[in-house]
């Protein structure tokens, strides 16, 4: 614009700050898009973790609570968060404008966008943990309670002008100064939205109760699998991809922030790479440990999880970081959800999509691991400022202001949500609401083991033996012309009859065929 001053007319520079103006805005609703269709992973994921009786629960959950935050991050959330303050010397907890959906400019509808969809996700972080057995109306008032008083006054503290946590405070307006000099280094929410809904999670599952049918043996969780592994893997795959624009998005225009929004998106891909990695190997030998003489098995469960806690780990730091912080940080976040996911198991806390490890856990792991691996060239390109060598990570050659500022918010926070959702759980819980009824519970887990238990009487549970030989997709599912038919005539012979049980040349149907070959015996 400096260099349009002085050659273009007014005109012209006018226009230029409108097309910049737009693009920024379109940046955030791309980013606001994108994020949202997280729930769909979230959602996917979370149906593929339960049995098929639970997947509308879950479903109406996630539906619910998308529906929720929406009007109750309009209403109030929004301008608890960003209003701007009235009085700066209150100012400093929540804003005191903007309620109501009092948007204006192209920026306030994106801004406000962008923010819903964040809120969102931190509530549906919770829906996963304690699926098949908390109220549908207590998780709703959840959500309420979420969006309109735990995340915005958290979010108002770390990300706001006003907060007193916050690295983006106008120190000249309200007269204060940056908490250490450098204030919270959160850039996309490892703390502010992973850590809350953390929180909230931990707190739920332990206050009510494993699922019926789920046992602890010797400190191992048994518990009845999930419907699909194919929903969970591309759940979190779904997850993934809007966590590109999760973290890369949060530079909130991408005029002048083009470098540190790629920088954000490539270190999420190698954080949640290499915490996948990481998780599937350490889960694989922690299994050798506790079982001396068995073979080393990588499984998908760990890998899937680890890969979601690498990204959590990297929320925070995305833009801060070089290469090797983020690899140090992915491989420490896949180490992290196996270790905590067996302290849960050890004190019999059931999450059933491991909510806890993933996101409390490589939330707190994500706001240590900034003020350990910030180095002061990025800092200064992410938030600008003078005091960027102050602001570095102890690796870096900072001073640990930083690490200190990320402390102090993680000791104001965590009580906080205690004193919120913590509260809310823990009420419904001494009122006997938040849990579902056992007998509705029971009745879900015996109608489903009724149905198998009919169809296996009535001889209808287990295909054929034949076609498990032949494989389901030839006998069930061919769409050839006849060839996969021949060919079973030709290994098995032509039967007499369909349906007649017996083959021309074989045994009957459902017993497997054993052809000797010349001069030796049959096998019993």
């Amino acid at each position: 614009r400096q260099v349009m001053a002085s050659t273009h007319s007014a005109a012209d520079i006018a226009l230029l700050g409108v097309v910049v103006d737009s693009l920024d805005v379109f940046w955030l609703l791309c980013g606001a898009i994108l994020i949202f269709y997280m729930q769909i992973g979230f959602s996917m994921l979370e149906v593929g973790a339960v049995p098929i009786s639970a997947t509308k629960n879950v479903l109406m959950k996630n539906t619910f609570d998308a529906a929720a935050t929406a009007f109750a991050w309009g209403i109030v959330g929004h301008a608890f968060a960003y209003g701007e303050a009235v009085n700066h010397d209150t100012g400093w907890f929540v804003g005191t404008s903007g309620f109501f959906f009092d948007l204006e400019t192209p920026s306030d509808y994106a801004l406000w966008l962008f923010n819903w969809a964040f809120v969102a996700t931190a509530a549906t972080i919770v829906s996963g943990a304690v699926a098949e057995r908390i109220e549908f109306r207590v998780y709703i008032a959840f959500a309420f309670l979420l969006s309109v008083v735990t995340y915005p006054a958290i979010v108002h503290w770390g990300w706001s002008g006003d907060g007193f946590m916050s690295p983006f405070l106008d120190e000249e307006a309200t007269g204060r100064k940056k908490m250490f000099g450098c204030g919270l280094l959160d850039f996309a929410g490892s703390g502010v939205i992973h850590l809350t809904g953390g929180v909230a999670a931990l707190v739920a599952v332990y206050l009510i109760g494993p699922r019926d049918g789920v046992a602890y043996v010797d400190g191992k969780k048994i518990a009845p699998a999930g419907q699909s592994d194919v929903l969970k893997t591309l759940g979190t795959l779904c997850l993934w991809f809007g966590w590109f624009a999760f973290n890369g998005c949060s530079t909130g225009a991408i005029v002048g922030s083009a470098t540190v929004a790629a920088r954000s998106m490539v270190m999420t891909a190698i954080s949640g790479a290499v915490a996948g990695i990481s998780s599937a190997l350490c889960h694989s030998h922690r299994q050798i440990m506790k079982n001396p003489g068995s073979h080393a098995q990588l499984q998908l469960g760990p890998a899937l999880n680890g890969i979601l806690g690498g990204l959590v780990g990297i929320t925070a730091n995305c833009a801060t970081v070089k290469i090797e912080g983020a690899l140090i940080i992915g491989i420490v976040s896949g180490i992290l959800y196996v270790l905590t996911e067996e302290v849960l198991d050890h004190f019999e806390i059931d999450d059933v999509v491991a909510a806890v490890p993933v996101h409390f856990s490589s939330g707190v792991w994500g706001l240590l691991a900034g003020g350990l691996f910030t180095a002061p060239k990025y800092y200064q390109e992410a938030y600008g400022g003078a005091d960027f060598y102050t602001c570095a990570g102890l690796f870096y050659g900072g001073s640990g202001n930083q690490m200190g500022a990320n402390i102090v918010f993680m000791l104001v926070t965590i009580p906080w949500n205690l004193a919120t959702v913590g509260l809310l759980f823990w009420q419904c819980q001494r009122m006997g609401i938040l849990r579902i009824s056992r007998l509705v519970e029971i009745l879900e887990l015996a109608t489903v083991g009724l149905l198998f238990w009919q169809c296996q009487r009535m001889g209808i549970l287990r295909i054929s033996r034949l076609v498990e030989m032949a494989g389901v997709d030839q006998m069930h599912h061919n769409d050839g012309a006849g060839d996969d038919e021949d060919e079973m005539e030709m290994t098995y012979g032509a039967g007499k009859e369909r349906g007649s049980g017996e083959l021309e040349n074989g045994p009957p149907l459902g017993m497997p065929m054993f052809i000797p070959e010349e001069g030796k015996a049959s096998p019993p």
